[in-house]
């Protein structure tokens, strides 16, 4: 019977957890918005720069 019994606590800590978990998923998500945001515009002046040098390597040759 006592093994039922642990096996119990041991679900409802992982529900406990799961529940938790599930709670700040949707700050985990939205918190990296703006983060992807800037990588977004870093990677936007990084093609417009490589497009500036493929532009003077073309003139070179």
């Amino acid at each position: 019977m006592e093994a039922g019994g642990a096996l119990y606590i041991v679900g409802i800590l992982l529900l406990f957890v799961l529940v938790v978990l599930w709670f700040f998923l949707p700050f985990a998500i939205f918190g990296t918005q703006p983060k992807l945001d800037k990588m977004l515009a870093e990677t936007q002046k990084t093609n417009a720069l490589l497009t500036e040098i493929r532009a003077l390597l073309a003139k070179t040759k």
